[in-house]
Parts: structure tokens; sequence; C-alpha cells
């Protein structure tokens, strides 16, 4: 009887034992499962312009579906694997508050075989979608941002975005910067790409009077003068400006394999039929 009894109890600690077993194992693939999520259906393309020598930068941040890239253009040979095509064309809805782009949107450097350090000072938020996005494979959105000087891209460092989008982690691509020996005036062209893409046409007017300054005989300042003067709104200085860098590039010959400049005539033609109406 007292055997029985003690067999008795020794199969329900058995028992016992084996369910605590089981949902400790229950517990543990749960939480393999939650790590091993798809990745969402968002593409992220990350776009560094890098600024003059020790000069601030920019980048640009383009949030898509991913079937726009990856589908349609054959990018990702393994989406196909990933996704079905109708997971493919689902909506991604994200929703962002404008002060809190820099928390869900996050930028990595990475310098040689080192870790990747988060980049938490001297990012400027220069223009971001202020409202729902609803990513599918139509929409796409930018988002705009400045580098200081500080946290601008240095040799052989690497820079990627993620991206929060629910429970997952979106990666962009990555950029490195390859400084080279460039003359002073590809370095200011560099410093007013930056001040375009930033739409800061105060410091893009001081740059092209820079350029024309140092170098009166060129049309790139007189041009950049131009995008300066059209980000302001002045529409005749604009004119004016991208006339006089026609006049300064002069005539061009199709017999010497010479292209005409098409973007500066179009930019011409539309002033003008804008300053006509």
């Amino acid at each position: 009887m007292v055997l029985n009894r003690h067999r008795y109890v020794g199969l329900m600690i058995r028992g016992i034992l084996v369910c605590i077993m089981f949902s400790a194992l229950s517990c543990k693939s749960k939480k393999e499962e939650k790590k091993v999520l798809p990745p969402p259906l968002v593409s992220l393309s990350l776009k560094y312009i890098r600024g003059a020598e020790g000069d601030r930068s920019a980048a640009t941040v383009t949030i898509m579906n991913r079937f726009m890239v990856g589908f349609l253009n054959n990018e990702d040979p393994t989406i196909e694997s990933q996704f079905t095509r109708e997971q493919l064309k689902k909506s991604t809805i994200l929703k962002v508050k404008k002060d809190e782009w820099l928390k869900t949107l996050t930028f990595l450097v990475q310098e040689g075989e080192g870790n990747a350090e988060l980049l938490t000072q001297g990012i400027r938020l220069v223009e971001a979608p202020s409202k729902e996005l609803v990513i599918d494979q139509k929409t796409a959105y930018s988002i705009t941002l400045e580098f200081d000087s500080r946290v601008s891209l240095r040799k052989n460092q690497v820079l990627h975005a993620t991206l929060k989008v629910g429970d997952g982690l979106v990666e962009s691509n990555r950029v490195q910067h390859q400084p080279s020996n460039e003359d002073p005036l590809i370095q200011l062209r560099r410093k007013g790409i930056v001040d375009r893409v930033l739409k800061d046409h105060p410091a893009l007017l001081e740059t092209s009077q820079e350029m024309i300054k140092n170098y009166p005989d060129k049309s790139t300042g007189y041009y950049y003068q131009g995008l300066a003067y059209e980000l302001k709104g002045d529409l005749k200085k604009a004119l004016t400006s991208f006339e006089k860098t026609k006049s300064i590039l002069g005539t061009w010959d199709p017999t010497k394999h010479q292209e005409p400049p098409v973007v500066l005539l179009r930019k011409i033609n539309e002033l003008r039929a804008k300053l006509a109406q």
C-alpha cells in the first residue's frame, strides 16, 4: 500500500515536470517565432549628398513599397520567395508625427571593421510627411535631412538608415564616402548642391556669389544663382541668371558631339512662360 502511494506520488511529480518542460519549450518557441518575423513590405532607399570637405551634407530617404523596387524591376531576386504577388500589393500604414521622425528613422555609421554607432546628434529634419503614410505600390514618400559638419561622413565611413515599421525594422542601402582631391570650384559646387537639396536659398545665393567672384568666366556661379532666386520665388532674377549662364556657355556644335544644356533651356522656357502669364 505504501509502495503504491510512493509510486503514485512519483508519477505525479514526473507528470508535473513534463508539463513544466513542455510549457518552457512552448514559451521558447513563441519567443523564437517573434524573432523570426517576415520582413515588412517596405523598402528604404538612402541617398547621401556630400558637401564640401569639412562642411555640412544632406541626405534623402525614400520610403516605398517593395513591390515597386523589387518585384517589378527584379532588383530583389528573393522577394518572390518571401511574398506572394497579392501580399506585395497590400498597403502598409505608417503613422509618424513630424517631431518623432528622428526616433522612428535612425542612422548608424560604421568605420572599418568596428561596430556601427547610432548617430544621436548633428542631424536636422528638413522636410518629412506630416500625415499618415499609406505605403503601396503606387506611392513613395521622401524625407530630407541635414547632417552638420560634426557627423558628415569621413574617409572610409559607411552610413545606413533604419526605419521602425510595426514590430519590424527596415534597413536601407549602405553609402560610403570616398574623399578625393577636388579643385575649389567643385567643392563650391558640392556646397551649392547641398544648399539646394536643403532648400536653403540664402546659403545657395551666398555660395553662387562666391563662385561668381572667384570664377567670373564660368557659367556655374550664374546657374546656381538662378537656382537660388528660383527657390526664393524671384522668377525675374532667376531668368536673368539662367540667360547669363546660357550666354557664357555660348553655342554648341552637334557635329562635335556637344550636347545642348537641356535642363537649362527647359528652365528658361518654363520661366518665360510663367512670367508671360
